[in-house]
């Protein structure tokens, strides 16, 4: 029955309907600059594309696939790399810094406006770094809270603050001086985007599809 049903995918095209939970940063950076190439070759999907930087059960939810961090993902999901690594950075704009002590090490942030993020869960972000094997986690007790890298990035060009972002999203302002990265050395490894999926043993075809064109621009 796969086989037929793969033979009709071929032949009339693949159809159907791909819903996709992910969140916001990942919508930016990993997935839109891969859905003009798949939707231009498979015009007859149906996506749905549903932001949001909380935890999803996709089958709860009723998605195909989402779009998360590999350390976020449940052991009995399905899962592979998506998109380049993501870095992250410490940064803040010259008028902020203008006037105060530039902060060296991770404690030096307690004296710092901190621009904090919450999760729709409620939970704030924790600042994480990594030096010479030695891992280290801020909770921030003052500053600021946002709900999204991206207002978070908005506000450390602002001048609010000092921000920890996806080092993507600053890449321009770093380049032209609206944003200065602090501690650098300090910066754990790049992480992984992974696109996953319940374990099951068949497939949607356009979730196939969409599987085998992301594969296909990583190579």
């Amino acid at each position: 029955d796969a086989a037929v049903a793969a033979l009709d995918d071929f032949r009339a095209g693949v159809r159907g309907r791909l819903r996709l939970t992910v969140p916001r940063i990942a919508e930016t950076l990993v997935l839109m600059p891969l859905l003009p190439g798949f939707m231009a070759a498979h015009p007859q999907i149906e996506l749905e594309v549903v932001a949001d930087d909380g935890m999803v059960d996709i089958v709860a939810d009723d998605f195909d696939a989402g779009i998360r961090f590999g350390e976020q993902l449940a052991a009995d999901m399905v899962a592979l790399p998506i998109g380049a690594p993501a870095g992250f950075c410490v940064v803040a704009s010259p008028a902020y810094l203008r006037g105060r002590s530039t902060p060296r090490t991770p404690d030096d942030l307690l004296a710092h406006v901190c621009l904090r993020q919450r999760f729709p869960g409620g939970a704030l972000y924790r600042w994480e770094f990594e030096r010479d094997a030695q891992r280290r986690a801020v909770s921030l007790a003052a500053g600021p809270v946002f709900n999204g890298q991206e207002s978070v990035t908005a506000a450390a060009l602002a001048g609010l603050g000092i921000a920890y972002v996806v080092d993507a999203l600053v890449a321009e302002a770093l380049a032209d001086g609206r944003l200065v990265q602090l501690m650098p050395e300090w910066m754990p490894p790049p992480e992984r985007f992974y696109l996953y999926t319940a374990s099951r043993r068949q497939m949607p075809a356009p979730l196939r599809s969409f599987i085998d064109f992301a594969r296909a621009r990583a190579a």
